[in-house]
C-alpha cells in the first residue's frame, strides 16, 4: 500500500474568544520501516518530486474528511485545515476527486479549508488564483500558509483569491 507507515495528527484550532476547539489541522506523519519517525521537511520534498503526493494527499484528504465527519457529531462547526500540494494544484482531476469524496461521507465543503504554503508557489499565479476560485465555487476554503517565505510580498496580496493567509512567523 502507496500509504504505509503514514498516519494523520490533528492539531487543534481553538478559538480565543470563545475558548473551544472549533477545528484542526490534518498533518502528515511517517514511521519508517525501522520505527522511526522522519520530519515532513524530509519527506514532503520527496512525496513532490516523485508524484507519489498526488496518491498520498488523496489518502489525506479522505482520512480528514473521514476524522472531520466524527468529530462534526460532537462540535457541529468543527472544521479541518488540510495541507494541498502545488503539485495537486496542478492534477486537474483533484477537483472531481474532492468533490466525490466529499459527497460519499456527505459532509458540506464549508467543513474544509485547504491550505497551499506560498514558497512551493513558484510558477503560474494566475493559474494558480484560477484553481482556487473553482475550489471555492466548490464552497472549500483556500488558506495561504506561510506567506511571505516564498516569492510574494505583503503588496502581492491584491492578486491572491484566497480566503486566509496565514503570515510566516520570520
Amino acid at each position: 500500500a502507496i500509504c504505509t507507515g503514514f498516519s494523520l495528527f490533528f492539531q487543534p484550532q481553538v478559538s480565543a474568544v470563545e475558548q473551544k476547539i472549533i477545528g484542526a489541522e490534518a498533518l502528515l506523519r511517517w514511521k519508517n520501516l525501522k520505527g522511526s519517525m522522519v520530519a515532513p521537511m524530509e519527506f514532503i520534498p520527496i512525496l513532490e518530486e516523485t508524484k507519489l503526493i498526488i496518491p498520498v494527499g488523496k489518502w489525506i484528504f479522505a482520512e480528514a474528511v473521514r476524522v472531520c465527519k466524527r468529530w462534526r457529531e460532537v462540535i457541529p462547526e468543527f472544521h479541518v485545515s488540510i495541507n494541498m500540494s502545488y503539485e495537486q494544484v496542478k492534477d486537474l482531476s483533484f477537483k472531481k476527486f474532492l468533490a466525490d469524496c466529499l459527497q460519499r461521507y456527505e459532509m458540506p465543503p464549508e467543513a474544509i479549508i485547504l491550505e497551499l504554503t506560498e514558497s512551493k508557489i513558484v510558477a503560474d499565479w494566475s493559474f494558480v488564483n484560477k484553481q482556487f476560485d473553482e475550489f471555492r465555487q466548490q464552497g472549500l476554503a483556500i488558506a495561504m500558509d506561510d506567506f511571505g517565505t516564498g516569492y510574494s510580498s505583503l503588496a502581492s496580496l491584491k492578486y491572491l483569491s484566497c480566503d486566509i493567509v496565514k503570515i510566516d512567523r520570520e
